[in-house]
């Protein structure tokens, strides 16, 4: 957990963690950064439409020459070179503990968002005080929308979701609840969780949570926390009137194999830590075969891919 200051001087610390994404990075604070600001002091204050803004990317021991890079175009960006890969919470966590500003807002860095996007999620964060977390409309590069706003995991929606069972019925109704695609995503709302990709967070409840559970090395530390808000007496809320556009698994398709492990090591984490008290001895015992048994399916299956393309 993170050793997070209570006090805050700036309106807004966007938190990014970086590895081997270099231009996907540097896009993403062309997004957003002002032209006039970039060359400030590293660390310094910039305004973004009335709102103090600081940047801190955690880069986690890129061999891309990421770091260099932001140096030399970004130097108002406080950068933080780790000596190994933290994954995304740990490495969230530290900028976490460096962070100045009243509101936290986590984002990949292969995201892009405008100055509008900041200030409609800041003045959805202000008109919700009961809310820790916040999610802006996620898009595809192709303008349509990435389900980011969604309800807490079910075991119905794992024996359907990315499965033969979902193959032979992909309209059933479990994964439909899950991903909440029968709503256009339109309308602001109170939800389960929202995505890590671009994720604000109120300082107050950050402290109080500490920050991403270190335990989960890649992906489910933002179900997990949005789940502990929501244990601690906060709300979730999708704020539809902010947009990011998000390219996706940009640093994960650099490592497949591995990312696909961790995803259902995550995954198991979060049902031992959150499901396994309301849970029989039959559920106890499926989901973690169900799991493994998925993760083997998508592994072989890349493996296999790829030697065919060896092979030709």
């Amino acid at each position: 957990m993170a050793n997070i200051p209570e006090e805050s001087e700036l309106d807004l610390t966007v938190s990014i963690v970086n590895w081997n994404t270099r231009q996907d990075l540097l896009d993403c604070l062309s997004s957003f950064v002002p032209v006039e600001d970039r060359a400030r002091d590293t660390g310094a204050a910039f305004q973004i439409d009335g709102y103090s803004c600081e940047v801190i990317v955690v880069d986690n021991h890129s061999d891309d020459f990421s770091v260099e890079a932001v140096r030399q175009s970004y130097p108002v960006v406080r950068i933080l070179p780790q000596e190994r890969n933290l994954g995304f919470g740990a490495g969230h966590n530290r900028a976490f503990e460096q962070s100045r500003g009243r509101f936290v807002f986590v984002l990949n860095p292969d995201s892009h968002l405008s100055s509008a996007a900041i200030v409609a999620l800041i003045g959805c964060a202000e008109q919700h005080p009961e809310s820790a977390i916040f999610g802006p409309r996620v898009l595809n590069p192709d303008g349509s929308v990435q389900h980011s706003a969604r309800r807490f995991p079910t075991l119905a929606a794992g024996l359907y979701r990315h499965s033969v069972l979902g193959r032979l019925f992909p309209n059933n109704p479990a994964v439909r609840n899950y991903l909440q695609t029968d709503w256009d995503h339109r309308d602001s709302r109170e939800v389960d969780w929202v995505s890590g990709c671009a994720m604000l967070i109120r300082r107050l409840a950050l402290v109080q949570m500490g920050g991403f559970e270190e335990v989960y090395y890649m992906y489910v530390e933002d179900v997990d926390i949005c789940w502990r808000a929501r244990q601690a007496g906060w709300t979730v809320w999708f704020c539809a009137q902010a947009e990011v556009t998000h390219r996706k698994a940009r640093a994960s398709d650099l490592a497949p194999n591995r990312m696909i492990y961790h995803h259902h090591r995550s995954m198991y984490i979060f049902f031992r830590r959150h499901y396994w008290e309301g849970t029989g001895l039959l559920d106890r015992l499926i989901v973690p075969l169900g799991l493994g048994l998925r993760a083997s399916y998508f592994i072989a299956k890349n493996k296999w891919h790829k030697w065919l393309r060896v092979r030709r």
